[in-house]
């Protein structure tokens, strides 16, 4: 991957619809966004800048941790020492911009498009990210970034009953809103011609439409004449690698939109609603009558309780091995 390769990151909460969107772009002549790596965040070091001075034995350390994130990912290929200082000499990576930036440009390239081809454009779709723009900003001061929008109700009856991510409706809302606050907290840093948003329920309403927008947003080429009959929205084969990506092996549908009617209890939905109702409003969702978040009344305990729940129903989870990853 070229170091002058413009990045795309596509962000948002867990289970808003990043992932379907990602596969989408990846099928423009333009674009191709790896699998998720989740691991920039939490492997930079203070002087992760100069990461092509490591010697060996640490940037091994951190090369074998970056292959356990890859192998949650699902990613086929393995990152190597010999590798990512082939890609700092061979591209000077380690010299024209930041040596982290550089790596992670190097293991995106494990990823590569189907056709072998750079893409002018390549990128991320590690959801949670969007907790992480300041850094990502700091990396790749050009970056773009396109924030998925989801329902939190949906996103929470979506999360409940995966065994990762939060396990308890309050904790999940809550979140939902910290990973909000992030976009909102990029909207103030990051230039407009540089980012826009995408709301999970037009892009399966609609998905043509809505690539369309963004094509015109990112001035990217859409395929000529029919975009839809073209674009493949599983371009790394995911729903067959896991299960909470099984739909992406159906047609686009909105099925899932308003799932928490059915999905969760009357006492979840209302908790998800009191936690995220400011969210909720922003973005013109339909709220019901006005309740107030247990933050604002202070209700501790049941606050408490959701986070004893989370960990509860984590540690279950985990006891069971009912997944491999």
């Amino acid at each position: 991957m070229s170091p002058t390769t413009d990045p795309l990151f596509v962000v948002g909460c867990p289970r808003s619809g990043t992932t379907l969107l990602a596969g989408l772009l990846s099928g423009l002549p333009d674009v191709w966004i790896g699998k998720e790596t989740n691991f920039i965040p939490p492997l930079y070091e203070p002087d992760s800048g100069s990461l092509h001075e490591w010697g060996d034995a640490r940037l091994g350390a951190l090369v074998d941790a970056v292959n356990s994130y890859l192998e949650t990912g699902r990613w086929e290929a393995r990152a190597t020492v010999a590798g990512a200082r082939r890609a700092w000499s061979e591209t000077g990576m380690d010299t024209q911009t930041n040596a982290y930036a550089g790596f992670i440009r190097y293991v995106w390239s494990l990823d590569a498009p189907p056709d072998g081809e750079a893409r002018p454009i390549a990128g991320d779709q590690s959801p949670a990210y969007v907790l992480a723009l300041p850094l990502l900003e700091q990396l790749f001061p050009t970056a773009r970034y396109i924030h998925v929008l989801r329902d939190p109700r949906d996103v929470v009856a979506s999360i409940l009953p995966l065994p990762f991510w939060s396990r308890s409706a309050g904790v999940a809302a809550s979140d939902w809103n910290e990973c909000v606050a992030g976009w909102w907290a990029a909207e103030r840093r990051v230039p407009p011609e540089r980012r826009c948003e995408v709301r999970y329920e037009d892009l399966v309403r609609d998905p043509d439409t809505t690539l369309r927008q963004l094509a015109t947003t990112l001035d990217l080429t859409l395929p000529d004449p029919e975009p839809g009959s073209s674009l493949s929205k599983d371009r790394h084969g995911l729903a067959d690698l896991a299960p909470h990506h099984a739909r992406l092996s159906g047609p686009i549908d909105d099925s899932s939109v308003g799932r928490h009617r059915r999905d969760l209890t009357d006492r979840d939905r209302s908790l998800v609603e009191a936690i995220t109702y400011a969210g909720l409003v922003t973005y013109g969702y339909e709220t019901g009558p006005y309740r107030p978040s247990p933050v604002l009344q202070e209700d501790v305990t049941l606050l408490t309780r959701e986070r004893l729940r989370d960990l509860r129903r984590r540690a279950a989870g985990r006891l069971a091995r009912r997944w491999p990853w």
